[in-house]
């Protein structure tokens, strides 16, 4: 038996590894061990079920960046979003910290035979959003790739006090988010991304289970943390960058690297900025893509593609996955949440401009 939380708190590896995906990816305690813990944490955030396949597909919307056809949606121009570089020393959480978290995270991943992403990449750590008057700010700031393993990664692991980053959230908060402000998570960005073939379908990728999130289940076309020097060297002034800018200096470098297709092969929208229930309020953008590439093309770059290892296999197609394949995989809450935001963009104006004999 392998311990691993504290010596008053810990349950069986074997019992870890028995429970539903959704607990288990965030190491739930045995006195949350029902998937609607969720709910209660997060009770006065609107989250969305956006479908019901999913075991919790909640996320809370901060910005949506097309005119919706929902009255309740609050649409923000793409043109009126700014990125400002806050700080530029990299975030990081105190030395005893950080590796007592890692160590009690690694037992885990290493049960599970996942990749716990033992990488020094420096990615984007989202410090602030801010709207006003129609207009939004994005604060940002370094933070390596290893801080989120040991914060958002596992939201529900006891720290040395017997309390979770949740639970010391939760007492602060009642039912809300950090604000991204004042919080002591990692927080980097997250990017996931549905991109549609020339003949209007889907990739769907079965995520390798060797992946740290989301492994063996249905996801995204490309699903991704992006590089802080990837964005930084596109900002000329050190300072600020528009949205446009910021999306095409960490989008199409990913794209080409997991999918094998160039950034002239493509054309891409943001649709919205959200925050994840799951793994305790992490900002997660997501966005649509179409490319003129057929199926058959699309299969060929994938199978030479530099980053190809955490694609076991994939399925092209409408959206919803047929019976037989979602009674064997489930699709991640990531899928869902980007699901739900194509389809609501797709019957818009813009969206139907954007694919304008879509099948879905």
């Amino acid at each position: 038996m392998i311990k691993i939380f504290s010596d008053n708190n810990f349950i069986k590896i074997e019992n870890y590894i028995n429970l539903p995906f959704v607990l288990r990816n965030n190491v739930l305690t045995n006195e949350s061990l029902e998937s609607d813990k969720l709910n209660h944490y997060y009770c006065k955030e609107n989250l969305i079920n956006c479908t019901s396949d999913a075991k919790n597909p909640q996320y809370s919307e901060i910005n949506i960046f097309y005119n919706s056809l929902h009255p309740n949606k609050h649409y923000i121009n793409k043109s009126d979003v700014k990125i400002e570089i806050e700080k530029t020393k990299i975030y990081i959480l105190p030395a005893e910290q950080y590796n007592n978290l890692f160590e009690r995270a690694n037992k885990v991943f290493i049960s599970e035979k996942r990749h716990l992403g033992l990488e020094d990449r420096i990615t984007i750590r989202i410090n602030d959003v801010i709207s006003e008057n129609n207009k939004v700010l994005i604060k940002v700031q370094p933070t390596k790739y290893n801080i989120q393993v040991v914060t958002n990664m596992i939201m529900d692991l006891p720290h040395s006090d017997g309390k979770s980053w949740r639970q010391k959230a939760d007492e602060l908060y009642h039912g809300r988010f950090t604000p991204l402000s004042e919080s002591p998570l990692a927080n980097n960005l997250g990017i996931a991304l549905l991109i549609l073939t020339s003949e209007n379908e889907v990739i769907i990728p079965l995520r390798s289970r060797k992946t740290a999130i989301w492994g063996n289940m249905w996801g995204c076309s490309s699903s991704f943390v992006p590089k802080w020097n990837s964005m930084y060297e596109k900002c000329r002034n050190r300072k600020s960058m528009t949205f446009s800018t910021f999306i095409n200096s960490i989008v199409y470098e990913h794209v080409w690297w997991e999918l094998g297709i160039e950034k002239s092969e493509i054309q891409i929208k943001p649709l919205a900025l959200c925050r994840e229930a799951l793994r305790g309020g992490k900002p997660q953008l997501f966005l649509i893509g179409k490319t003129g590439l057929s199926k058959k093309e699309i299969d060929k770059r994938i199978e030479i593609a530099p980053h190809r290892n955490e694609i076991e296999k994939r399925l092209f197609g409408r959206i919803f996955l047929n019976e037989k394949n979602k009674d064997k995989y489930e699709k991640s809450a990531e899928l869902c949440i980007n699901t739900h935001y194509v389809k609501d963009f797709i019957e818009t104006k813009e969206g139907k401009k954007f694919i304008p004999f879509s099948r879905i």
